[in-house]
């Protein structure tokens, strides 16, 4: 049997450079309900959006604004979800 161990150091030093590389961003343009990625679905919510575009279709962007802290504990790994 092989152990191998890591620093919870291994961890943030690797989501620190994900995120400096700028690889903790995604833009979703499709989704198994489309219709959710129109503005005729927000026009409820946000009726000025489908005034301005009527019937478009919309890209959501997901971005991390800080690098992500993670915490290694006996079981498991753990992401505080006051830092996302």
């Amino acid at each position: 049997m092989i152990k191998i161990a890591l620093h919870e150091n291994v961890f943030k030093s690797a989501s620190l450079v994900y995120f400096n590389a700028d690889k903790l961003q995604w833009i979703i343009d499709e989704l198994p309900d489309q219709a959710f990625l129109n503005t005729a679905e927000w026009k409820i919510l946000i009726p000025q959006l489908y005034k301005l575009y009527p019937n478009d279709d919309m890209n959501l962007n997901v971005s991390v604004t800080s690098p992500p802290v993670i915490e290694v504990s006996d079981q498991d790994l753990v992401l505080p979800l006051s830092q996302i």
